[in-house]
């Protein structure tokens, strides 16, 4: 994890697939440096179309807090890599993505206060508390 820590070979795997996602890579050791790295990597994956699920945060690699969702983020990173980086013909890892998201246009914004207990938004809470007690088929 050392190599990976200041973000430098990440972002610099991010411009190989697609150049120039990620116009400054910093080299200094400064710890606030390698994390704006780290996240600059993060918004590249988002741009290339990581799901935001298979995204880590900054602190899980910077703080070496979940490898492990650094690993999974790269992994889906080269899934996604096959049908979103024309420019980029491999090698890859993974398998090839074909999720797509669909907006349903049911909740276009959110204001404060629409989280209910449990991180679920007020709205997506209630339609769970309807589906909770139509029948069941067996």
């Amino acid at each position: 994890h050392e190599w990976l820590e200041d973000g430098r070979l990440l972002c610099r795997a991010a411009n190989v697939l697609t150049p120039g996602i990620i116009p400054k890579i910093n080299n200094s050791k400064m710890p606030f440096k390698k994390m704006e790295n780290i996240s600059s990597f993060i918004k590249a994956c988002r741009k290339m179309g990581v799901m935001e699920k298979d995204v880590f945060s900054t602190v899980d690699l910077a703080e070496q807090k979940n490898l492990l969702a650094v690993m999974l983020c790269v992994y889906n990173l080269g899934s996604v890599s096959r049908t979103t980086c024309p420019a980029f013909h491999g090698p890859y890892i993974g398998r090839a993505q074909h999720a797509h998201i669909h907006d349903d246009g049911k909740r276009k914004t959110m204001a404060p206060g629409e989280v209910a207990a449990g991180g679920l938004r007020r709205d997506v809470a209630t339609d769970l508390r309807k589906a909770a007690y139509l029948p069941r088929h067996m």
